[in-house]
């Protein structure tokens, strides 16, 4: 099993992002400015998107557009559980989650929220 390069990951990532801003947007741009709130509003959704798209087999639709998809340590579809711990750093804490993982294991292709939840991203056969 071998981890999918880090620029396909990203681009999954940046798809999702522009799929959340928008929605975000238009449901919430009533209500709040561009604040704090908005930040944890998204946040909070990117959370509950990544985690129930991204565990038990299912794909983002970013990674369903690479190709891409979040497993355990073991090749295993990821539970609900390892896609919330996966997702709460990129949902929050992306930069630090990035340069930590990548600094305590490199060339493993891990952020630091993967190697705590046991998960990794794999190309989809």
């Amino acid at each position: 099993m071998k981890p999918t390069p880090w620029w396909p990951r990203f681009w999954a990532w940046l798809i999702d992002v522009i799929i959340l801003w928008i929605v975000t947007g238009v449901l919430f741009s009533f209500w709040f400015d561009m604040d704090f709130r908005r930040y944890l509003v998204h946040g909070v959704i990117g959370l509950v998107y990544w985690s129930v798209l991204e565990s038990e087999g299912r794909q983002s639709i970013g990674k369903r557009a690479l190709n891409i998809k979040l497993v355990d340590m073991k090749g295993k579809n990821a539970t609900l559980g390892a896609a919330a711990g996966s997702a709460f750093g990129k949902a929050f804490l992306l930069p630090l989650d990035m340069i930590i993982g990548v600094l305590a294991r490199p060339g493993k292709k891990q952020r630091l929220f993967n190697i705590a939840s046991d998960t990794t991203v794999i190309n989809v056969k």
